[in-house]
């Protein structure tokens, strides 16, 4: 499809059969693209033809902890969304093919930052890290009501800083968010 790239622009990942998620009862169905340059979302008619071509800079999208502000959204009852933040606004689509919505968010991510690590799990069940880090919570207090686990303090190995926790356990220092094991 003609998507009006310019001369240096490639196509990405393509999203085909994605819904635009703007509050309507209809939504507009049409591709999402990212290339290297934009996100583009191209509006279809309801026989397949592009009707309306929307391009949104990469550049413009929120990035957060080193991390591009694109998120997949699921609720229970409801089709997945995937939110891009951009500078001025926020866009939700509603992408029917799983595998593609999580790629194009990590490849998004890919490109705003600048790093290879993705944001969005290739093989998670949505929550799971959740859950978790919920269980290894509880199993913790668990384990100190019943005095398997001992608390302990260090100085972290970075700053210096006075950290505290059980004993064997990863604590990230609250002044220089280093990772410490205690």
């Amino acid at each position: 499809m003609d998507y009006n790239l310019q001369f240096d622009e490639a196509v990405l990942v393509e999203c085909e059969d994605v819904s635009l998620d703007d509050g309507k009862l209809l939504a507009v169905k049409g591709n999402l693209i990212l290339t290297n340059q934009n996100v583009i979302w191209a509006a279809k008619t309801m026989f397949g033809r592009i009707k309306e071509i929307q391009k949104y800079l990469i550049s413009s999208v929120k990035v957060y902890d080193n991390k591009a502000q694109v998120k997949i959204e699921e609720k229970i009852g409801e089709p997945t969304r995937l939110t891009i933040h951009f500078q001025y606004q926020s866009i939700k689509f509603i992408v029917n093919e799983k595998v593609k919505e999580r790629e194009f968010a990590n490849s998004l991510n890919k490109i705003v930052v600048g790093t290879n690590t993705d944001i969005i799990p290739k093989h998670a069940i949505p929550g799971v890290a959740f859950i978790g880090e919920t269980l290894k919570g509880t199993v913790i207090a668990f384990k100190n009501a019943i005095g398997i686990q001992k608390n302990t303090s260090q100085s972290c190995n970075t700053c210096g800083a006075s950290i505290s926790g059980i004993k064997g356990q990863i604590i990230k220092c609250p002044y220089c968010n280093s990772e410490n094991k205690l």
